[in-house]
Order: C-alpha cells, then sequence, then structure tokens
C-alpha cells in the first residue's frame, strides 16, 4: 500500500481546501513535515486515521461521542464572519489486490446542521468508481479488511505511543494489547466466550438443582461485570480523546500568546526592573559629567587654549625671573661702583683712565640680561603659576581621559537603554493578553479535571477487569466440574474441551510468535542502540509481558533499568519488530519521535530507521527533532518535504513547500 494524496477541507487549523502531495520517489521513501508545536502534525496523523476508521479510530465511541468529536473539528476561523460548517477528508491509495495493484479514494465528510447534529457522508471508489462488489454499506467493513484497525497502531503512531511502550508501568499491558491484535487473539477469545455460554445453557438442564444454581450465579455474576467492563470502557476513549483534544487545544493556545507576545510579557518585571537599573547607572555618570564640567573639564575641552596658557605662564615665568635678574644685577653695579669709588678715593687713584677702566669692568660683568619678548598679562608668582600648571592644567588632561571612559559607557549603557525600551514596548498590555491567559488558565483547568477523570476512569476500567478475570475463573472452574460430574451432558463437555484446546491453541499460537517477535525485535534493537554489542537477546513474558533483556554475558536486566533514551529506542524497536511480523506492506506515518532521544540515538535512528522501515515514511518532526545536520543525513532518501505554519492571528496552518531548510539534494 502507498498513501498518495491526503486532501483536506477546513479540518482542525487547516482552512479551506489543502492538497498534499504523499508520493515517495524511486528511492527516496520518505516525505518530511516540520511544524513548531501546535501547527498541525498530530492534526494531519489523526485527519488520516479518522479518515479511514471513523468512530473506530480511538475505539469504539458512542454516536453522541463520535458527533461531538466531528463537529470539533470543523476549523473555526478567528476572522471569519461565518464559520465553515463543513469538513473533508480524503485519502488517495494504491493497493495490490490478487488481481494487480488498483487505486482507492477514501473521503469522509460531514457538515454540521441545525443544533447539533452532524451529517457524515463516506465515499469509497475503486479505480475512479465506486466499488461495487461490495454494497455501500459495508464500505467502511471492506476498507477495515484491507488496512485493519487492529494493526493501524504499528504504523499510525506518534510520540504518546512510543512513551506507552517505554513506561515500564503501561509496557506489558501495551505490548499485550498490540500482540492480540497483531494474531486476531481477540477472535477465539470471543469463540471462547461462545462455547462458555453455549455449555452453561446446556449444563443449565441438570438434574441437581446446587449445581445448577451455583452456575446460574457465576453466569450471572459474570454477565455483570462484562455490562460493567463495556460500560466502564465506553466512556474511557471517549475521555482519553478529549485529553488529547484539549492538549492540542493548548499547544495551539500557547502558539497564539507567543506570537501576540506572550513571552516578553513573562519577563514584564524583570526588564522594567532592568530599565530602572540602567537609568540609576546612566544618572550616576551623569552626575560624574556635570562635576567635572564644574571644575576643571572646560580647561580639557578648550585644550588649544590650554596649551597657550602654558605656553603664557612659562614665558611670563622667564620674564619675571629675567627682571628679577637685572635688579639684582643693577644693586651689584651700584653696590660694586660705590665700593670702588670709596676704595680709588682712600688709595688717592687720581688717574681718570684707571677709575673709568675698572668701571668698565665691573659694569661688564654685571650686565643686564636681555628679556623676552613675552607681555606680562597674568603675573602670577611663581608659586601660583606652578600650581594652575600642575592642578589645572594637568588635572583637566586626566579629567579628560576619564571623561572618555565614563562617555563610552554612558553610550553602551543608553544603547542597552534605548533597546530595553524598545522590547517593552512590545510587550502588550495586561488587558490585551488576560483574555489569551484565561484561556489558557482555563484550558489547564481543563485538562487536570479531563486527565483526572480519564484516570479515574482508566482505574475503574483495570478493576472490572480484575473482577472480570476472576468471575470467568469461578465461572470456569464451576462448569468444569459440573461437566465431569454429569455424563450426560456430552456437549457441554465437548465445548468444555474446545474452551481448553483453545486456551492451549492461543497460548502455543502466542508462545510462537513471542519468540519470533523476540528475535526481530533484538535485531531491531541491536541496530538502533549504541551500545550494539551489550545487547544478547530481548525477552518477554508470555504471562505478564513484561521485558527483560539477556545481554551478551547472560545476564538478565529488566527495561526500567534503561535510560530514559534507550527505553524510547526499544518502544521503536519493538513496533518496528511487530510491523515486520505482521507482513502487511502498509505505510508507516510517524509523528514526533525523536522529542525524548539524546543527539547520538537520533542519529542512529536518522541513519539506520527510516530509511528502510518501510517503503514510504511519513516524518512529522520539529526542528530540534530532525535539525539542519540529521536532515542532511537524511536528504537522499527525501522525496518530498513540507513545512506547516501555524498562523495565530487566523488561528490557521498554511502547508508550505520545503523544509526549515532547504535539502540538498
Amino acid at each position: 500500500m502507498t498513501i498518495e494524496e491526503i486532501v483536506i477541507h477546513n479540518y482542525g487549523a487547516f482552512a479551506g481546501r489543502c492538497a498534499i502531495d504523499l508520493r515517495p520517489g524511486p528511492n527516496r521513501n520518505i516525505v518530511l513535515f516540520g511544524g513548531q508545536n501546535g501547527s498541525g502534525k498530530t492534526t494531519l496523523l489523526e485527519a488520516i486515521r479518522l479518515c479511514f476508521y471513523g468512530r473506530q479510530f480511538q475505539g469504539g465511541m458512542s454516536t453522541h461521542d463520535y458527533e461531538e468529536l466531528l463537529a470539533s473539528r470543523i476549523h473555526r476561523s478567528t476572522r471569519a464572519a461565518i464559520q465553515p460548517s463543513e469538513a473533508i477528508v480524503s485519502v488517495l491509495f494504491t493497493f495490490g489486490e490478487d488481481d494487480g495493484p488498483h487505486s482507492f479514494l477514501v473521503t469522509r465528510s460531514w457538515t454540521k446542521k441545525s443544533g447539533k447534529r452532524i451529517e457524515e457522508t463516506f465515499d469509497l471508489l475503486r479505480d475512479g468508481r465506486p466499488v461495487e462488489d461490495v454494497s455501500d454499506e459495508y464500505w467502511e467493513e471492506f476498507l477495515l479488511n484491507l488496512i485493519p484497525r487492529s494493526i493501524s497502531d504499528l504504523f499510525f503512531f506518534d510520540g504518546e505511543q512510543i512513551q506507552t511502550l517505554a513506561d515500564d508501568s503501561g509496557d506489558g499491558q501495551a505490548l499485550c494489547a498490540a500482540i492480540k491484535s497483531l494474531l486476531g487473539v481477540d477472535i477465539v477469545e470471543r469463540l471462547q466466550a461462545d462455547l462458555r455460554v453455549y455449555s452453561s445453557k446446556a449444563l443449565a438442564d441438570m438434574s441437581d438443582p446446587l449445581i445448577r444454581s451455583q452456575i446460574n450465579a457465576a453466569e450471572q455474576e459474570l454477565l455483570k461485570v462484562r455490562s460493567e467492563l463495556e460500560e466502564a470502557e465506553r466512556p474511557l476513549s471517549a475521555m482519553q480523546a478529549l485529553v488529547a483534544e484539549i492538549q492540542e487545544k493548548i499547544k495551539q493556545a500557547e502558539s497564539e500568546l507567543v506570537a501576540s507576545g506572550g513571552t516578553f510579557a513573562k519577563n514584564r518585571e524583570s526588564q522594567q526592573q532592568k530599565r530602572a537599573v540602567l537609568r540609576a547607572k546612566i544618572a550616576e555618570l551623569e552626575s560624574r559629567v556635570r562635576q567635572a564640567c564644574a571644575g576643571v573639564m572646560p580647561l580639557a575641552i578648550a585644550r588649544e587654549l590650554g596649551v597657550r596658557v602654558q605656553g603664557q605662564l612659562d614665558g611670563e615665568q622667564v620674564a619675571q625671573e629675567a627682571v628679577a635678574q637685572n635688579k639684582a644685577l643693577k644693586w651689584a653695579r651700584l653696590s660694586m661702583t660705590g665700593k670702588l669709588t670709596a676704595a680709588f678715593e682712600r688709595n688717592h687713584i687720581k688717574s681718570a683712565k684707571v677709575r673709568s677702566d675698572l668701571l668698565s669692568v665691573v659694569t661688564e660683568s654685571l650686565r643686564d640680561v636681555s628679556l623676552p619678548d613675552t607681555t606680562v598679562v597674568h603675573g602670577l608668582s611663581p608659586e601660583i603659576a606652578d600650581q594652575v600648571r600642575t592642578h589645572l592644567l594637568r588635572s583637566a588632561s586626566e579629567s579628560s581621559s576619564e571623561m572618555k571612559q565614563v562617555a563610552n559607557e554612558l553610550e553602551k549603557l543608553n544603547r542597552q537603554l534605548h533597546q530595553l525600551e524598545k522590547d517593552i514596548e512590545r510587550i502588550p498590555s495586561q488587558s490585551d493578553l488576560a483574555p489569551k491567559l484565561a484561556e489558557l488558565g482555563s484550558l489547564h483547568s481543563r485538562l487536570g479535571s479531563a486527565s483526572s477523570d480519564a484516570m479515574q476512569q482508566h482505574e475503574r476500567v483495570g478493576q472490572l477487569q480484575n473482577a472480570a478475570s476472576e468471575a470467568q475463573r469461578k465461572f470456569e472452574k464451576l462448569t468444569t466440574n459440573a461437566a465431569a460430574l454429569v455424563s450426560a451432558q456430552a456437549n457441554a463437555n465437548v465445548a468444555i474441551k474446545a474452551i481448553e484446546a483453545l486456551k492451549e491453541f492461543k497460548q502455543r499460537l502466542i508462545d510462537k510468535r513471542l519468540a519470533e517477535l523476540e528475535a526481530v525485535a533484538t535485531e531491531c534493537f541491536r541496530v538502533l542502540l549504541r551500545k550494539k554489542r551489550w545487547v544478547g537477546r530481548i525477552c518477554v513474558d508470555p504471562d505478564s509481558y513484561s521485558v527483560t533483556i539477556r545481554t551478551t554475558t547472560n545476564h538478565l536486566i529488566s527495561k526500567s533499568r534503561l535510560s530514559a533514551g534507550e527505553k524510547q529506542v526499544y518502544a521503536i524497536s519493538m513496533l518496528w519488530a511487530l510491523a515486520k511480523i505482521s507482513q502487511r506492506p502498509l505505510p508507516m506515518i510517524i509523528d514526533t519521535p525523536l522529542g525524548r532521544l539524546d543527539s547520538e540515538h537520533r542519529e542512529l535512528l536518522v541513519k539506520s530507521y527510516f530509511p528502510i522501515a518501510s517503503h514510504q515514511i511519513v516524518v512529522l518532526s520539529t526542528d530540534t527533532e530532525i535539525d539542519h545536520e540529521r536532515v542532511g543525513d537524511l536528504a537522499k532518501f527525501i522525496s518530498r518535504s513540507y513545512r506547516l505554519e501555524f498562523d495565530a492571528q487566523s488561528g490557521s496552518t498554511t502547508v508550505i513547500p520545503g523544509y526549515f531548510w532547504e535539502i540538498a539534494n
């Protein structure tokens, strides 16, 4: 079987008509879908299952629950004034029959009528014409024979089914259900039940009133418990479907909240605190700038003027020192001249020439120094001038260097503040987000309530299953003992022997297939597991269906001791093995299979599982599961790729050709 195309019209998040080509190419068996959570990946898988199985796609559902489910799947637009009232899902596939391959087109559509009434239509075409060798009222049963619902979970599965098999608590029950569905054991069990009813009726005519009374009481008890079990199982499927539906709505609501700025709103308080801190730092630095401007900072700004002032002060100091020297020299000349004149008088030196020569020597020796051309403007004392040069001009230079650092820091902080202000402006007001937050809170509340109800119902079903098993054992024991005592009831004895034979047949069938499953699952597990040489054999207990792993050193290890990633790999290996044993050439549709795997196990799954698990594999992934590197590993096996883009404004998903990144073929 190969799925050629799926057409969705106003289903879930998909608005209008959307046709998706799923045909694999030669040696390219993978069709890859990418989408973020809430974009419609699970909706796509659900649409295919619903198209094939209708009311049976989540187990038997009551008419009321099924119609409510169909009504909830009709797309609701956030923009359109008139909402759609009809949804359609069509799947085109080829299937090999005895006379060769045929093309089948399955179309399931439904319309919401007045009130809450739903009108559903189912069409089945073979090679473009209605299937004529089967009455249209049996078309759905005909399709179920082509693609049995009992084994569909082995080929159309998601991360939750993988997790159910991976979990320690639900492993045995899930594996038991899968094996029984695969082998058709439920048919054998129904035959056993019919034979027990037959034998009980035959034994009811016995003459011993006590034995007859005990058998009748046991049968009534068994029928009562079975009736209660059926009544309990019926709403369980609907409850589980409701939980899944609410979870999908939560994903969509969270996507809408993110698109409208909800992520920013979560950080509103911290963003405002950051803004206050930045403003305080900026105010502190601006205060330092003002203080510097009130001091020597203007001199740093007028650098050329400062240099000129310093040159003027240096020139004035030289001029002042020259004037002082000349005053000292003048005083020295006058003093020496006076002393020489007095000496001339005492020594009676009368010669004018001698006197003139000596005075000339003194005058020449103490001649005035030349004065610079500097005009004294400031007239500062040397001490004051030195203070001006040291404290004002040098401090201005140091202040200039410090202010550069302050200016750089101010610029950096102002850029940060500007970006933060823009982020805060993008934060929607609380009143804008309130409806979305309220809706999300309501959905989480509904999810908690629905999950609690489903869990309680699941526990109730488990209790009734145990009670039914106990009533069955009691009834079998009484009928077996009664048949042994009453030889006249030959038919009852034959029926009971047939029951025992069927019991043995069922057990041998299960044992045989379990041995086959163990071998195939071991092979698959080794292919996908990082520690390949560590696995000797996977062992399944025939009574409890619990799984243990025998290592190559012959040690038994419980599945509960595996790491979380190894449990996921084990679950995928088990589904792969069950699909192989079924010997059904069906395509595989896998929704978010890698979410809980580490990078190494993801690589093994991508390289060793997807390329060979089936002739056609549709993979629905997020960008973190099959990332840029992993999509490169798959490139040569990908025939088509699509991206699901959810628009929170319109509340709808668009299918765009191409994955998150371009795939190099």
